[in-house]
């Protein structure tokens, strides 16, 4: 933003634009790609300078779509089977069931959805770029399945590790835990 502010303020450049890289995948070679920590994001912003040449810079790389790249008839078919797959439509992932906080906010009648918790998945992936250029900065969204109403919805998340607390075998694996060490220490 302060490198927005500079661009803005010196009015010496046509229009600024953004780039957003984050949250993708470390490369396998990566010394900490085990560890699922997604790579270091990259923020840049660049404009042409005012009366200057219009030189057309390319950032980023379309084709990093890939191996996922689906036409909206696929992903149709794939979103209309998850009510018996329970697979992302994005990606193919088993969706891990995902318990819904209960507060005085929530407005959803379920106890649980499900929801792709791949870090890899491209729906995750590109949702940090979309939800930035909509102005929802530092944030992405995950694909996730109401099962009552059998549709697929984003749900937002401002990290990678956001909402994993409420995956219910973590949660079932903690209370397990916690009863063994109360029968432990008696």
């Amino acid at each position: 933003m302060l490198v927005e502010d500079f661009f803005k303020t010196t009015a010496q450049f046509e229009e600024r634009k953004t780039f957003l890289s984050k949250g993708k995948p470390r490369p396998q070679r990566d010394k900490y790609s085990h560890m699922g920590i997604p790579s270091d994001p990259v923020y840049a912003v660049y404009a042409n300078k005012k009366g200057g040449k219009n030189i057309e810079r390319v950032i980023g790389n379309e084709s990093e779509k890939g191996d996922y790249e689906m036409d909206e008839d696929t992903i149709a078919k794939r979103k209309e089977a998850v009510k018996h797959t329970l697979e992302c439509p994005y990606c193919g992932q088993k969706m891990k069931k995902w318990a819904v906080p209960q507060t005085p906010f929530t407005t959803w009648e379920n106890e649980y959805m499900y929801v792709c918790f791949n870090d890899a998945c491209p729906y995750f992936v590109r949702g940090w770029d979309t939800m930035n250029k909509q102005g929802n900065r530092g944030f992405s969204y995950r694909c996730m399945f109401d099962p009552i109403r059998e549709k697929c919805h984003p749900i937002p998340v401002p990290t990678v590790n956001a909402l994993k607390e409420g995956i219910v075998e973590q949660i079932d694996y903690i209370k397990e835990t916690c009863k063994r060490l109360d029968r432990q220490i008696g």
